[in-house]
């Protein structure tokens, strides 16, 4: 199945969307353009809302951080990642947890309310 890939600067935020199977080159795909939607919008607030079909591997989830990190994504950002699909949302619980501990932005949700509701209230 194709990965469908949506990326848009939506006033006061970028949003993301996705659909279908999630790797490494999909999310490379997907965080390098989220950067460049960033910066040329002056704004680091991101919505990801993705409906994953196959999820990425553990080892692929793993190197998030080394990917963030080669892309500049740092604290000047906060990124809401809505996982609809609850079938693949301990994949992603991991790839936070990884994130989180390495001190980069994000926070994982199940609904798009309340990511939007920290994501614009600052509750960390």
């Amino acid at each position: 199945m194709k990965t469908e890939i949506k990326v848009t600067f939506e006033n006061n935020y970028v949003k993301i969307i996705t659909n279908g199977e999630h790797n490494f080159d999909i999310a490379k795909k997907i965080w390098s353009t989220a950067v460049e939607t960033c910066a040329s919008h002056n704004c680091f607030k991101i919505l990801g809302i993705a409906n994953t079909t196959i999820p990425m591997s553990t080892v692929d989830g793993y190197n998030h951080a080394e990917l963030f990190s080669e892309m500049g994504i740092d604290n000047k950002y906060q990124i809401a990642w809505v996982e609809k699909n609850s079938k693949v949302i301990e994949k992603y619980q991991f790839i936070e947890t990884v994130l989180r501990n390495r001190g980069f932005p994000g926070k994982l949700f199940k609904d798009i309310k309340d990511a939007k509701n920290w994501l614009f209230n600052d509750v960390k």
